[in-house]
């Protein structure tokens, strides 16, 4: 069952302009100025309850001062109080290229991602798979048990570990998250936010910062030279690069205080450790024993000996569940991912000699 095509939604921002909230093909939330077609009505907001903390935010655009009146509108969120109960936590819009996207709040960070159709959508807590675990450990199931190992503290983050092992190998699912972020003035070197794994985009006040590589900073230098991490402009930014797992760089830095808007891709349950049990698996149903096969051995570490070389067998396991989902992914992704319209294209199995 397909997800139909949600109704356009426009936004009237207070200098009287109209704008279509939609997002653009790489997913981002954005808006563009359109008048809306006779009988639509524009609407001042759009209220939404945060998927995490149920707050109410009202989505509202205003205009962008720094560029000309009408070509471009920033998309910006108030909390609402007291929260408004009822309210839905996800907008349905749509992307140029016809694919439905979501636009929801997750602890206050506006988030968009490809929405699913109601059969394929994710509700199964790991709590869920924590029983499955404990009953292949042969554990005393709750209210008893379990005895050996602690259900939140262990069982739960051994779930989560293993979620991200899973989606580091397969490369999917992909959350992902548009977050304002709030750069460091005079520094080129930034934090990553917490709960994102990698930035894919990062869009200043005025434009989509080029995405360059710390090679390219240090050796293919054009308008800068070797000293680039003492540069900084009043302007902001213009290119970006990662670094490591936990910093980006961003050139020059920022003289004065600025927010830039950041895509990235966060992991696959949010950094709330410890866990409760509530956090949503967001893989398909079939990855389920792959996770499960990943925690028991996680746990087992913690026995050590004979029983951590018993679940070794069970490692080795996880790995060729993997890989098989890796190809069967890939194989669908060309139905679903083609540059010819129509036609999908086959995929090149790479053999390694």
């Amino acid at each position: 069952m397909g997800i139909p095509t949600p109704n356009p939604t426009y936004l009237q921002a207070l200098d009287g302009s109209t704008w279509l909230l939609s997002v653009n093909n790489s997913g981002q939330a954005t808006t563009t100025p359109l008048t809306p077609p006779a009988g639509v009505s524009a609407l001042p907001w759009v209220e939404l309850n945060d998927i995490v903390s149920g707050a109410t935010r009202r989505l509202v655009v205003m205009p962008c001062p720094s560029v000309p009146t009408g070509t471009q509108g920033q998309l910006h969120s108030d909390l609402v109080t007291p929260l408004v109960s009822g309210l839905p936590t996800q907008l349905l819009v749509s992307a140029p290229n016809a694919v439905v996207y979501y636009i929801q709040y997750a602890s206050g960070a506006l988030q968009s991602g490809l929405a699913l159709p109601a059969s394929a959508s994710c509700s199964t807590p790991i709590s869920t798979l924590a029983l499955n675990v404990l009953q292949r450990l042969e554990e005393d199931l709750p209210p008893d048990g379990p005895v050996f190992w602690n259900l939140q503290f262990e069982v739960y983050t051994a779930l989560a570990e293993a979620m991200n092992e899973l989606m580091l190998l397969v490369g999917r699912p992909t959350m992902t998250v548009q977050s304002p972020l709030n750069l460091n003035p005079n520094s080129v070197w930034q934090q990553l936010p917490k709960g994102l794994l990698a930035i894919t985009d990062i869009y200043g006040p005025q434009s989509l910062l080029r995405k360059v590589s710390l090679f390219s900073l240090d050796y293919e230098q054009a308008s800068w030279g070797s000293d680039w991490q003492n540069d900084n402009s009043s302007y902001g930014p213009v290119r970006w690069c990662g670094l490591g797992s936990t910093m980006f760089v961003v050139h020059p830095a920022t003289s004065t205080p600025q927010q830039v808007t950041i895509n990235a891709v966060q992991y696959p349950i949010a950094e709330n450790w410890p866990y409760n049990g509530t956090e949503t698996v967001p893989f398909e149903h079939h990855f389920y024993e792959a996770l499960e096969i990943y925690a028991c051995v996680y746990l087992r570490t913690k026995e050590a000996g004979a029983e951590l070389q018993n679940a070794l067998p069970m490692l080795v396991e996880f790995y060729q569940i993997a890989k098989r989902m890796s190809e069967i992914q890939d194989r669908r992704d060309p139905l679903v991912f083609s540059k010819d319209f129509g036609v999908p294209l086959g995929v090149n199995q790479i053999q390694r000699r």
